[in-house]
């Protein structure tokens, strides 16, 4: 064993024996880039054993050598080993090692993500991920992307970029667009993006029914944002049947139960009727995308009953309401043409919609007499 081999042991074995904390304030202080080399092989290896400790003392630092250091390959490989160990989420740890490293990944996202000076190496990141999984792609290309991007934990920390609160909205809606398109047609991760909890609200709800808030309740929310969530929810969609199914549930829940506010179908229920030209238009958009090529779903919305306020008294079917919208002389071009386009997604192949839009008064009359007319004052 030469004097440098000699020289290395001796000085990793030193920085073993001293306190996480010592580690930590030496590796700020350290001038030598051998030093620091040495130091970090000893947090990496720290890591795995001393999770919890090593990750609240060092992720903040670890991410800002990482940026300010990135020219140096072994250093950054060195840090990137470690911060897998505080972040990976191994199948067979119990339950305990599982929440800490998802509370690891949440910390070090967060203090990556309000330096302003990481904002657009994220955006740039994330827009690497999203051409993995572009539809100019081959469809044996996107599949492949997918299910490399869900089995080596990417999808799972995109979506612990949703849930802080911190994040800035431009970086918000591009992983929002990308998390969508990691999961179109891909049951796996469509299904991941179910399991996905909020934990930093009030009341925990699933980060399906966060989007659909933000989506529809979020009119001091920028457009983009709102747009961003609504292909993303087109996306979870696609060739989701138990995802469609859940979601018509929760509408026809709301038929028989009014005074949950705290479900899809409710958030559902009012943004198609919102007074909201976007909240209007998305909704309209998102129940199109919950029937196509359902059967099944066409079927099922047919009994959803939508209250015009907190009593039943005057509860109207779907398409009923729909009708009402299109006769509305307050109901903008764009909101029209979200309720023509869902009721041109529900007609084919269902007659039971076709014997439901014909039972309603003046509905046929009315749409014969837009495509007739010659004015074009208000754009019908």
């Amino acid at each position: 064993m030469d004097t440098h081999q000699t020289t290395f042991l001796f000085f990793y074995k030193f920085c073993l024996s001293l306190p996480i904390e010592n580690l930590c304030n030496h590796l700020q202080t350290a001038n030598r880039v051998e030093d620091r080399r040495h130091i970090l092989r000893a947090l990496k290896s720290l890591s795995k054993k001393y999770k919890l400790e090593v990750g609240t003392q060092s992720i903040g630092l670890l991410g800002n050598i990482l940026h300010h250091e990135k020219n140096d390959l072994k250093l950054v490989q060195l840090i990137l080993d470690t911060l897998i160990n505080l972040t990976a989420m191994d199948s067979v740890a119990d339950g305990e090692q599982l929440v800490l490293s998802h509370d690891m990944s949440i910390q070090f996202t967060k203090s990556f993500i309000n330096n302003k000076e990481h904002v657009h190496l994220i955006l740039e990141l994330i827009t690497i991920i999203r051409t993995f999984v572009s539809l100019t792609n081959s469809a044996e290309h996107i599949v492949a992307c997918q299910t490399t991007i869900e089995q080596c934990g990417i999808l799972r920390r995109l979506c612990i970029i949703l849930m802080l609160t911190t994040t800035p909205a431009d970086i918000l809606a591009e992983t929002i667009r990308t998390i969508g398109d990691v999961m179109r047609g891909d049951a796996k991760n469509q299904r991941c993006l179910d399991l996905v909890t909020n934990t930093n609200t009030k009341i925990q709800q699933p980060v399906l029914f966060n989007l659909l808030y933000v989506m529809i309740c979020g009119e001091e929310k920028s457009f983009s944002l709102r747009i961003s969530v609504l292909y993303c929810l087109q996306c979870y969609l696609h060739k989701n049947e138990s995802g469609k199914s859940m979601i018509v549930q929760a509408l026809l829940a709301q038929t028989k139960n009014t005074a949950n506010q705290h479900s899809m179908g409710h958030l559902l229920r009012s943004g198609y009727l919102s007074e909201d030209a976007v909240a209007s238009w998305c909704s309209g958009i998102l129940l199109s995308h919950l029937i196509v090529n359902s059967p099944q779903s066409k079927q099922d919305i047919l009994k959803a009953k939508l209250a015009l306020d907190r009593t039943q008294t005057n509860a109207k079917t779907l398409m009923e309401i729909s009708i009402d919208i299109l006769h509305k002389s307050s109901s903008s071009f764009h909101i029209r043409v979200a309720v023509i386009i869902l009721i041109c997604t529900w007609l084919p192949n269902c007659s039971l919609a076709v014997q439901e839009l014909v039972s309603i008064p003046n509905s046929i009359s009315y749409l014969v007499s837009q495509i007739c007319a010659q004015s074009i004052e208000d754009d019908r």
